[in-house]
Order: structure tokens, then sequence, then C-alpha cells
């Protein structure tokens, strides 16, 4: 029976060498984690505002007074606390989508065709270009300042 001979222990070099590539694998796996669990949390964000707003314009009674009222029959006569009150529900949405804190395709699906709607309105644009007098800033009701170029 023959005994194993016995080897020399790895150089200090090589043994740095496995160190740094097991570290390096480590802090890979680690960065891998915090990316999905980073896309995760940022989904989940995104429906949660959505949800947020979705509520806020079908649970709160004044945007859907406003709403009733201005989809009423005839021509809506909104006040100019109602425009500004239901142009800041829209305004706050395209400020949430332009920081990618909610999703565009759920925001059109439930919401376009009001936005649309709402700066199609020649009562609501006289009323946006009032404002934009007064406070000498043209971006007030600039609907490209925060929505899509395709609304």
């Amino acid at each position: 029976m023959t005994l194993p001979t016995a080897t020399a222990p790895p150089s200090p070099f090589w043994i740095l060498v496995a160190a740094l590539i097991g570290a390096g694998a480590a802090l890979l796996a680690q960065l891998l984690a915090h990316l999905l669990t980073r896309g995760r949390e940022n989904r989940r964000l995104r429906l949660e505002s959505y949800r947020q707003f979705r509520t806020e314009f079908i649970e709160d009674q004044e945007p859907r007074a406003i709403s009733r009222k201005y989809y009423g029959t005839g021509d809506p006569q909104l006040t100019e606390e109602e425009i500004e009150r239901y142009l800041d529900f829209f305004e706050d949405m395209g400020l949430y989508w332009s920081r990618d804190l909610i999703d565009l395709d759920l925001i059109d699906e439930s919401f376009g065709d009001y936005v649309i709607d709402c700066y199609r309105n020649n009562t609501i644009m006289k009323y946006v270009g009032a404002v934009r007098g007064e406070q000498r800033d043209p971006r007030i009701g600039n609907i490209s300042r925060t929505w899509p170029k395709s609304w």
C-alpha cells in the first residue's frame, strides 16, 4: 500500500486570487438581488400610485361631482375652483408619470379620455390662458410639460 504524497500548500497568490473571485461573485449576487428587488418594488409603487389616483377619482366626492357635472347634459358650467381642482388632479398624475412613479398604460386606459376632453374644452383652456397670464408662467396647464406628446 502506498501512501499519497504530500503536496505543497497553494501559494498565497492563488489563495488571494480565489478570495477575490469569491468576493466578486458575492458582490455581483448582492447587486443582482438589489436590482431585482428594486424593480419589483418600483412596479408595486407604480401600481399603488395608479390605485390611489383611481380611488381618489372614483370615491372622493369632489372630483366625482366635478366629473358628473362636466359630463352631464348641455354645456358644463364649471366654476373656476372646480376647473382648478379638476386640472390639478390630472397634472398630479402627469407629474407622477414624468417621474416614472405611475404606469402610463394604466392611466391611459382609465383616464386618457378624461384628460383629452379636459384639455380640448374651450372653457377650461380659457381658464388656463387666464391663469398663465396672471402668473406670467407659460408652463401652467401645458399638457406637453407632464403628459406624452401622443396625447
